[in-house]
């Protein structure tokens, strides 16, 4: 690791990945453009994504080195178990319900999880079931916030 050194201050300035934008910042960071009137000035830097990289960024691929065939652990997909969040209500987070009650979703929901961080997902609202943003901490945290009878179709 190399240190910013007064005694060889260019010399060990952090090298930037890119080149200036032209967009003037006004954060502070070093002279690296000139402004309109030709001063020096300070840009935001910016660095085009390579072709390679982009294809990654847009891919489904998790980089993990472990073969999709040696995983003999399956979840269920869309079981239909009658159940309905405010059957979880009160149950602890490791009781066995909660995993019946997931095993519910399909791999839609899961998808929609993944692909969206569970932000911006809207819910399922057939049959009595919870939001696809529902994660079993979610649920927990928020049942025990829910009074039955609320309005809530949950």
């Amino acid at each position: 690791m190399a240190y910013l050194s007064r005694s060889d201050w260019t010399g060990t300035f952090p090298k930037h990945y890119g080149e200036s934008s032209g967009e003037i910042n006004t954060w502070g960071n070093e002279i690296n453009c000139k402004d309109s009137d030709g001063n020096n000035a300070s840009c935001t830097w910016k660095k085009t994504a390579s072709t390679k990289l982009i294809k990654q960024l847009e891919g489904n691929d998790s980089g993990t080195t472990v073969d999709k065939d040696s995983i003999m652990d399956t979840p269920t997909f869309g079981k239909k178990n009658g159940l309905k969040v405010s059957d979880m209500r009160g149950l602890a987070y490791d009781d066995a319900q909660w995993d019946k009650i997931l095993d519910e979703l399909t791999e839609d929901d899961y998808n929609q999880l993944i692909y969206f961080s569970g932000f911006g997902i809207h819910g399922r609202r057939e049959e009595g079931h919870f939001g696809r943003r529902g994660t079993r901490t979610y649920l927990h945290e928020n049942l025990q916030e829910t009074q039955e009878g609320a309005g809530s179709d949950y």
